[in-house]
């Protein structure tokens, strides 16, 4: 019973979205002003099928390094993470980009790149079977 209950409430929870209009249109717009042009990429991954051929990266920064601990971020935020993914249908060869922003209060050595990009992908998996 307090599975459903937290799963009923985690769905009507709305994530940081790319225009903005999320949960903390603040945090966002700090996530995106990160130097993440310097930090590039520290993981890529690349799959087919369903009929596209999709590119994932993700860019991780610890936040321990930032004045403030975190906290200007979000209580407890150690890392801060962006993950672009590209998708191209094979039939029309039309590219759609999605940009993520994340936060956890995991540490680079609790979560690296590649975990992290892993768990997001698997959040993407049930979103979609949700909808």
């Amino acid at each position: 019973m307090q599975q459903r209950r937290h799963a009923r409430y985690l769905r009507t929870r709305h994530p940081l979205r790319d225009d903005g209009q999320g949960d903390h249109p603040t945090l966002l717009r700090r996530l995106r002003t990160l130097p993440w042009a310097q930090i590039g990429v520290a993981a890529r991954e690349r799959a087919r099928g369903h009929g596209s051929a999709e590119t994932r990266t993700i860019g991780v920064i610890s936040l321990h390094q930032s004045p403030d601990l975190g906290g200007e971020f979000f209580p407890h935020a150690a890392q801060a993470i962006k993950l672009v993914r590209r998708r191209r249908s094979l039939t029309s060869g039309k590219w759609k980009t999605v940009t993520v922003y994340a936060i956890t209060s995991l540490t680079a050595f609790q979560a690296d790149p590649v975990l992290l990009a892993r768990w997001i992908r698997e959040h993407w998996a049930i979103e979609n079977q949700l909808h």
